[in-house]
């Protein structure tokens, strides 16, 4: 990975000063989400760290960023002469940004450099600050960005995306409604138990994903229904983690699972990736990999891992269940068609086919 400067803690505001004065750009571009800067805690320091800079402020476009949504931040990103990109918001902010900027950059046409999978080299692009308003994507210290285009789930994932800056403080986070905290605490906690199994994982990536598990389990309880300021502290850094473990290496099939929930049926992306997480755990318990996180972990046995797992997040809202998704008969077919991406079951730790996946969503009606 690309080094990255990560700033940790309270001091948001005076570190992107910081950065403002270090770049000195001529102008910055700045995306956020479409009602929720505005009504956030945040926005005056935040425009007065920026009051001596030209600024444009973009939000026009959908939480879940299509194509069409990429190619009109194109056209005004490419009317001004931006020296600096900071995106403030939840993770689709964070990924339109990086969309915007590598496609306004490069001038290459959306769809087709997507499905294609065309490669390309390094591009000089925009510094980029990433400042997350939720704990749990890590989209701040990945390198790729979620992007639908007819429904179906892409990923812009290059090592020029990665933004130069991540400033990860729990100020930001104070304004996310409970529902949003603990989708998002679930999709970080997602994350890190993937990435901990995938085998594209490193002793590396591991040891970030195996913090972050921690961090988690311990405190998103009290972070979010007690509002411990101590407690969100250690969300947003386990989030954080998560973000750097799975950007080295990438998901499995808890994700696969989600897009098509999320891109079909709404459901919120966190809710959607760890809904079937107990189920995979189970699936995957004889691999070595889930035996060695068990143990690292303190749980004898993956019965009480989930036991565990349902412990923290059904409280909190996250359910397990097909039929509390309200999704039932055709509808679970349609999620199996939908789900089997390739590159994330390949990377399962094992070998999961299509048949096996039939298996797991029939256990979760």
């Amino acid at each position: 990975m690309d080094s990255q400067n990560i700033y940790v803690g309270d001091g948001g505001i005076e570190r992107l000063a910081e950065i403002l004065r270090v770049e000195a750009p001529e102008s910055v571009f700045v995306f956020t989400g479409k009602g929720s800067f505005d009504s956030s805690s945040f926005k005056e320091k935040f425009l007065a760290v920026l009051s001596g800079y030209k600024s444009v402020f973009y939000s026009d476009f959908n939480p879940n960023p299509t194509s069409v949504d990429v190619r009109q931040a194109e056209k005004v990103f490419n009317q001004q002469k931006v020296g600096l990109v900071i995106a403030i918001g939840g993770g689709s902010v964070l990924d339109m940004a990086k969309l915007a900027l590598f496609f306004a950059t490069t001038k290459l046409d959306v769809e087709k450099f997507l499905v294609s999978g065309e490669s390309l080299p390094s591009q000089k692009m925009a510094a980029m600050v990433a400042i997350p308003t939720t704990a749990g994507t890590g989209s701040e210290s990945t390198q790729f960005a979620t992007i639908y285009i007819d429904k179906k789930k892409y990923s812009l994932d290059r090592e020029d995306c990665l933004a130069k800056y991540a400033i990860v403080d729990p100020t930001f986070t104070c304004d996310m409604p409970e529902v949003v905290a603990a989708n998002t605490a679930a999709d970080a906690f997602c994350q890190a138990v993937e990435s901990f199994w995938s085998k594209r994982g490193t002793s590396e990536s591991r040891k970030y994903a195996l913090s972050a598990i921690k961090l988690l389990l311990e405190n998103t309880a009290e972070a979010i229904s007690g509002n411990c300021e101590r407690a969100k502290l250690q969300v947003c850094i386990g989030s954080n983690l998560a973000g750097q473990a799975i950007n080295i290496s990438r998901t499995t099939a808890c994700h696969a699972i989600s897009y098509p929930l999320t891109s079909y049926f709404n459901i919120p992306h966190g809710k959607a990736a760890i809904f079937s997480l107990p189920a995979m755990v189970k699936y995957n318990e004889k691999s070595e990999v889930v035996k060695t996180l068990l143990s690292e972990l303190g749980f004898s046995s993956v019965s009480d891992f989930t036991q565990q797992i349902y412990r923290v997040f059904s409280p909190l809202g996250l359910v397990f269940t097909f039929r509390e998704l309200g999704i039932e008969g055709e509808d679970i077919r349609s999620v199996l068609e939908n789900s089997f991406t390739k590159s994330r079951m390949d990377n399962n730790p094992l070998e999961i086919c299509k048949e096996d996946l039939s298996q797991v969503l029939e256990s979760l009606r």
